[in-house]
């Protein structure tokens, strides 16, 4: 039986609900404690880019020091502190994402999906038609339409836990038809992601996205 030890950090006090016409939006940075400089940096960011405020921060311990394998933690991460939460449209954030676009031109792209793929690494060649396996999900949005259905299937394979970009990739073929699910190319605008180091490829250094 696993265990997780919590911390989470919001930036204000209390979560608010920021409406922009009919559309209410949360923002979600996953980050851990020894990364929670770069999780503040990209607060600052998207703050500058105009998205709502506040940002939050789900703050855990890091995967080699709970005992959980590093490809699941995500899994883990998302389904007890920011499904909980969904409500409305969603968005999500790895903390090493830098933001190229400003909150309007993200909200024009998650309306072209139920689920958008906004941020990711790569496609690796073995998928070259849809629906594509992504890798390096680091910016996933979610209409408000497609939460209920999420939580269900996040639920129903909660004793399954897998690399979250795996689980994705699962959901949409599962339960989603190809228009229902956007995927833009790789090299756009939106936003990359700073050199780091991969916890789930072993601590190694992952190289910079640069924005275009």
């Amino acid at each position: 039986m696993w265990k997780i030890n919590t911390h989470i950090e919001v930036s204000l006090s209390k979560i608010s609900k920021i409406f922009y016409g009919l559309i209410i939006m949360k923002v979600f940075i996953l980050t851990y404690n020894e990364n929670i400089e770069e999780a503040l940096r990209l607060e600052k960011e998207l703050l500058e880019n105009g998205f709502p405020n506040p940002i939050i921060i789900n703050n855990l311990p890091r995967c080699d020091k709970i005992h959980i394998k590093p490809y699941k933690i995500i899994f883990y991460q998302f389904l007890f502190y920011i499904l909980p939460q969904m409500n409305c449209d969603t968005i999500f954030f790895e903390d090493d994402t830098t933001i190229g676009a400003s909150f309007e031109k993200f909200k024009q792209e998650m309306n072209k999906g139920l689920i958008s793929r906004l941020g990711y690494n790569k496609i690796p060649n073995q998928y070259p038609k849809p629906p594509n396996f992504i890798q390096g999900s680091h910016c996933v949005g979610f209409k408000k339409e497609v939460i209920e259905k999420f939580k269900n299937y996040m639920w129903k394979n909660i004793s399954k836990p897998v690399h979250f970009d795996k689980f994705l990739c699962n959901f949409y073929r599962s339960e989603l038809r190809n228009e229902e699910y956007y995927i833009p190319k790789i090299n756009n605008e939106l936003c990359g992601y700073t050199k780091h180091f991969s916890l789930i490829s072993g601590n190694k250094v992952k190289k910079a996205l640069e924005l275009p």
